[in-house]
């Protein structure tokens, strides 16, 4: 158990707790008989165990007794943690669809969930739906993937299934006795409801500190982890006659992970190439959302692995890139370069580490290696073209670490850099940290990063921070945090800094899941934003804006939202180098939300928003329905429509000329 560090930075605040609701233990058992994976619960392993079977609500309402009976038992072997759940409902009434693997999932499941380093934070979810597909995640990394097995088999009077989680799969300590934290989680389609086996209470956004603890596992290890993946894609570009190839492609990629203990890991990839008719053969990059989106295969476990220990630095990205027109001053001062005559740096190869000690330390490192960039232009002497590699290989290195601290928080430091030879360098530093109160009902976070690149002489420095205190886990809540950014460019005639901006933001928010009227539960949310910047010229905008949701008894949920700009503003027209400011009136938007019952195989939504001055400038509106149809269990089909309209072109101006409206100032932010 992690021993309480005393909470200094809050001193005056005072804590209010939530009704305790007791966490359950379950003993670990070790048994060397193993069953036959075929989800029939009939091995005698089974049949010594005790069930865990009482299951309370958490979704739609929390803390009332299931409308259908779940029995669960678990224990571990040699090499692995084995589970079995008992989902007991009439068989007409469960839904058996099916899914591809990680798709969407539109009928009954059953999850075990485990928080192997019983730190509140890193999260195994395994999931196996009715119809036996399985669905893996890990907290802060929705795509990763594991090697495990799973059964599942239908009953008169429900369905069963069968888990073999691999010591392989998983990340842990190496210690002779350890605790885990554990959730056992059934969805049931028919009814609707969301059960647990330790009480889920859906107030507490952090749902792993109220899993239960599975004790006693001795002695457990891992075998040597090694994987090896392949993947490949094709495509083809025609117009309206198939036989008229516009171009083609052909993209491959490989993935390899080795682990060198059971908390540390090595991922290493070649990237995806492609191959197009017209063009030589390319090597694409991954973005931070995941790789190019152009249909080169994505190798995800390597984007996946232990991301979250590197996302929390603002910086960071999987797609490191050197840009040929920032080498301008590379080529010889007596030449013409070509347009367009830059190609830029792409991604080689990359390879990331990720460990963790058996104290709270948490440590990553990515490296990628940066193809060459070339140059083709015009010689003035000899007046003949040229190609240079104004840049050979380059380097992106990115280092992190973290501190874990009790009830859900860390202090994290990172640093990254790129060296692209003589004269390209940039680095930027990181700190990040959330703090909270031993009830887990105040938190405090923040972080700053300071960004620094240099290209040949021309210097630029700027920094970024924000600053959030937050009331959590409650049925009313409230949020205030500010963030501001600077950045100044030194060593360019005439340059002016860009300047700062800032934000600052304070909300309000109520969550009720006690059935009350037609609504079983219920949210809502209010508050306001502020924009600052240092452009005397343009306004310091701020928004109010609010929203409502609710669950009907009939499983329908109705949403309304709005938000206005309560003032008169200022919005300006461009041309060329001259504006024209105007004076508009406040501006206000409201929204409506309708999706209907989740539990049926048709499931449709709708939202529209509109928006509109108080003088009726600028009138708009947008809408969009979405449809989901579960025709058999194995086809599902979709559909969605959305429409824009603008009501009234603007008002004519006091000049002529082509004239352009600049949304930056004075216009609505997003809808919610």
């Amino acid at each position: 158990m992690q021993k309480y560090l005393p909470l200094t930075v809050l001193p005056l605040l005072w804590v209010a707790h939530l009704s305790a609701q007791s966490q359950k233990t379950a003993a670990a058992v070790f048994l060397e008989t193993t069953p036959t994976l075929d989800g029939r619960l009939t091995d005698s392993c089974w049949q010594t165990l005790s069930p865990l079977d009482a299951f309370s609500t958490a979704f739609p309402v929390f803390g009332e007794a299931p409308n259908r009976r779940t029995e669960a038992r678990i224990f571990y072997g040699p090499d692995a943690l084995y589970i079995a759940a008992y989902c007991q409902t009439p068989d007409a009434e469960a839904r058996f669809d099916g899914s591809s693997r990680d798709g969407q999932v539109t009928g009954d499941w059953f999850r075990v969930s485990l928080d192997t380093w019983n730190d509140d934070r890193m999260v195994f979810d395994f999931t196996v739906t009715a119809a036996g597909v399985q669905l893996d995640s890990r907290q802060g990394a929705g795509n990763w993937d594991s090697r495990w097995q799973s059964a599942v088999t239908r009953h008169t009077d429900g369905w069963s299934v069968e888990i073999r989680i691999p010591f392989t799969a998983l990340r842990f300590a190496r210690k002779s006795e350890q605790n885990w934290g554990l959730q056992l989680t059934r969805y049931d389609r028919s009814t609707g409801e969301t059960s647990t086996w330790s009480p889920q209470n859906p107030l507490v956004g952090d749902r792993v500190l109220q899993f239960g603890t599975l004790t006693g596992l001795r002695d457990i290890r891992q075998e040597w982890r090694r994987s090896l993946a392949v993947q490949s894609e094709a495509g083809l570009n025609t117009r309206y006659d198939p036989a008229d190839v516009q171009s083609y492609s052909a993209g491959w990629s490989l993935d390899g992970r080795v682990g060198l203990s059971e908390s540390a890991t090595l991922d290493f990839t070649i990237l995806p190439q492609r191959k197009y008719e017209s063009e030589a053969v390319s090597v694409f990059f991954p973005s931070s959302n995941g790789w190019s989106d152009d249909g080169t295969p994505e190798p995800r476990q390597f984007l996946e692995e232990e991301r979250d220990l590197f996302s929390k630095n603002p910086a960071f990205t999987y797609q490191p890139v050197v840009y040929g027109s920032q080498l301008l001053w590379r080529l010889p001062q007596d030449s013409v370069l070509l347009t367009s005559a830059f190609n830029q740096s792409m991604l080689v190869q990359a390879t990331k580490l990720s460990a963790r000690t058996q104290g709270n330390w948490r440590f990553g490192v990515y490296n990628a290696l940066l193809g060459p960039v070339q140059a083709r232009f015009l010689s003035l002497p000899d007046f003949e073209f040229h190609t240079k590699t104004v840049q050979g290989l380059s380097n992106y290195n990115v280092a992190t670490a973290e501190y874990i601290l009790p009830n859900n928080s860390y202090v994290h430091l990172s640093n990254s850099t790129l060296l692209a030879g003589r004269g390209y360098t940039s680095a930027a530093p990181a700190l990040n940290f959330q703090v909270r109160d031993r009830s887990n009902a105040y938190e405090v976070r923040g972080g700053t990063d300071w960004q620094y690149n240099l290209r040949n002489r021309d210097e630029s420095i700027g920094y970024r921070y924000n600053l959030g205190l937050a009331r959590i886990n409650r049925r009313w809540g409230w949020a205030v945090s500010h963030q501001e950014g600077y950045r100044s460019i030194k060593a360019l005639p005439n340059a002016a800094p860009v300047g700062r901006m800032a934000w600052s933001n304070a909300s309000v928010q109520y969550r009720d899941f006690r059935p009350r009227g037609v609504f079983l539960n219920r949210s809502g949310s209010a508050g306001v934003d502020l924009l600052a910047t240092d452009d005397l010229a343009q306004p310091n905008p701020w928004y109010l804006r609010g929203n409502f949701s609710g669950l009907d008894k009939h499983f329908r949920t109705w949403g309304l939202s709005f938000q206005t700009q309560p003032y008169n503003r200022t919005i300006r027209y461009t041309s060329g180098g001259s504006y024209i400011n105007q004076r508009v009136s406040p501006n206000l938007g409201a929204g409506f939300t309708f999706i209907s019952d989740t539990r049926k195989r048709l499931i449709w939504s709708t939202n529209f928003f509109g928006s509109t001055g108080a003088e009726g400038e600028f009138p708009t509106a947008r809408g969009a329905v979405y449809a989901t149809w579960v025709l058999t269990p194995r086809l599902v089909a979709t559909g969605s429509a959305t429409t824009y309209r603008a009501f009234k072109s603007l008002t004519l101006l006091p000049a002529p000329g082509r004239w352009i409206l600049n949304e930056a100032i004075g216009g609505m932010p997003p809808a919610n």
